[in-house]
C-alpha cells in the first residue's frame, strides 16, 4: 500500500512540474509577444510622428529629373537609410545593412544629387522594399565585392541544408535537399559552412560553396541584349534560366523590342516553355512591366495566364508578396488574359482556393482583389 501511494505521489509531482513548465513556456512566449507588440508600436508611433513632422515643414518644390540607368545593380558597404523621397532626411522606410548588393530600378538627379530608386532584399513581409537612395551611399558592384557580399544570396538547389542555429549542432541534424527558393542574408561563417537568415525567422547552416551570389552588374543599356543573347543558347540549364529571371523584373519590353520586332514574342514564348517556374522566378517575372504597352500587354498576359492556369495557389502567394499597387496591376492583367476563358468558371475556382486552401490574409486579399478584376471583364 505504501509503495502504491509513493508511486501515485510521484506521478502527482511530475503531472504537476510538467504543467509548470508549460506555463512557464507559455509566460515566456507571452512576454516574447509582448515586447514585439510594444516594439511594432513604437516603430509606428515613430512613423507617425516623421509623417507630422514632414507635414509641419514647408518644402520647397521637388523637382526629380529622371536619367538613363547606367547600371543594375550596386553595393552598399555600410549601413544607410532607404528614403521614402529623394530628399535628405525625408521618410526612413527601412535599414539597407551593410554588404547588401541593392537591384537599381530609376535614377535621378535632385537638386545637383544622384538618387538611386531601389529594391532591397526584406525578410519579413514585401513592405517598404522599394525607395531611394543617394550614389554617394552605394559603390559599383564588382567581382572584388561578390566574396563581401551577405545579402541577397541564394542556396544551389539540391544542396545540403541543416536547419538549425547552432554550428555545434549540424552533425546531429538531419539535412535536407535545398530547393531553387532558398535565399536569405550571410549572417555567420565557420569551417566552411555558411549561417543564413531567411524569411520567417528561419536559421539555417549551408556549405559556402552551395552559396550562389548576386550576379555581377550589367551596364543597364545591355539589359535587354544580353537577355536576347541569353534565350538564344540551345542548351538551356537550371543557371542560364535562373539568370534570365533574376534579369527580367529589370527589362523594359520597349527597348527590348527595338533589338528585333520579335524579341519580346521570342522571349515570352521562352517563358512559356519554362515548366513550373520557382516562386521566386515567377515573382521576377511579375514585376517585368516596365515599357509594355498594346502588343506586348496582350502575350504577356497570356503568358502569365499560363502560369496561373498550371498553380493558382503558387500565383497567388507570389502576387501577395508584391507592393500593393504592383499586386492590383498585376490581378488586372491577369483577368485580362482570363476573360478570353469562362470567367465564370475561373471565380468559382478561385473561390474554393480561398474556401478550401490555407491562404494567409495578404493571399486572400489578392484572391479576392483578382475575382473584382474578372467581375470587371464581364462589364
Amino acid at each position: 500500500m505504501k509503495k502504491t501511494i509513493a508511486i501515485f505521489l510521484i506521478l502527482l509531482v511530475t503531472v504537476i512540474s510538467g504543467c509548470s513548465n508549460t506555463a512557464q513556456t507559455i509566460k515566456n512566449e507571452n512576454v516574447q509577444l509582448e515586447n514585439i507588440v510594444a516594439k511594432l508600436e513604437k516603430d509606428l508611433d515613430d512613423k507617425n510622428n516623421q509623417i507630422a513632422e514632414l507635414q509641419s515643414k514647408d518644402f520647397d518644390p521637388l523637382t526629380i529629373n529622371y536619367i538613363e540607368n547606367s547600371t543594375t545593380k550596386r553595393f552598399v558597404e555600410k549601413q544607410c537609410d532607404l528614403w521614402g523621397l529623394p530628399v535628405i532626411n525625408s521618410i526612413k522606410l527601412n535599414p539597407i545593412y551593410q554588404n547588401t548588393v541593392v537591384d537599381i530600378l530609376d535614377t535621378a538627379n535632385v537638386a545637383n544629387i544622384i538618387w538611386f530608386y531601389v529594391e532591397i532584399p526584406v525578410y519579413d513581409s514585401p513592405s517598404n522594399m522599394k525607395g531611394w537612395i543617394k550614389e554617394s551611399d552605394t559603390v559599383l558592384y564588382t567581382e572584388d565585392k561578390i566574396t563581401s557580399v551577405q545579402g541577397d544570396v541564394r542556396v544551389k538547389k539540391g544542396d545540403a541544408v541543416y536547419e538549425v542555429f547552432e554550428f555545434s549542432n549540424i552533425k546531429s541534424t538531419a539535412p535536407y535537399k535545398a530547393d531553387n527558393t532558398i535565399r536569405g542574408r550571410i549572417e555567420e561563417k565557420r569551417e566552411g559552412y555558411v549561417r543564413l537568415g531567411c524569411p520567417g525567422g528561419n536559421s539555417i547552416w549551408v556549405k559556402e560553396a552551395s552559396i550562389i551570389y548576386p550576379s555581377l552588374s550589367l551596364p543597364a543599356e545591355t539589359i535587354e541584349k544580353y537577355l536576347y543573347r541569353l534565350i538564344k543558347v540551345k542548351v538551356i540549364d537550371d543557371k542560364i534560366k535562373d539568370e534570365v529571371f533574376d534579369l527580367i523584373k529589370n527589362v523594359n519590353w520597349m527597348k527590348l523590342n527595338k533589338i528585333d520586332d520579335l524579341a519580346t514574342m521570342e522571349l515570352l514564348s521562352w517563358i512559356d516553355k519554362v515548366d513550373n517556374p520557382s516562386e521566386e522566378n515567377l515573382s521576377n517575372l511579375l514585376r517585368a512591366t516596365k515599357g509594355l504597352d498594346g502588343a506586348y500587354t496582350e502575350s504577356y498576359c497570356y503568358t502569365i495566364k499560363l502560369i496561373f492556369l498550371k498553380d493558382k495557389h503558387k500565383f497567388i502567394k507570389c502576387v501577395s508578396m508584391l507592393p500593393a499597387n504592383e499586386a492590383d496591376r498585376i490581378c488586372s492583367l491577369l483577368a485580362y488574359g482570363l476573360s478570353y476563358g469562362n470567367v465564370d468558371e475561373e471565380i468559382e475556382d478561385i473561390n474554393a482556393i480561398i474556401n478550401k486552401e490555407k491562404l494567409t490574409n495578404q493571399e486572400k486579399i489578392v484572391a479576392q482583389r483578382l475575382i473584382e478584376s474578372l467581375i470587371k471583364t464581364k462589364g
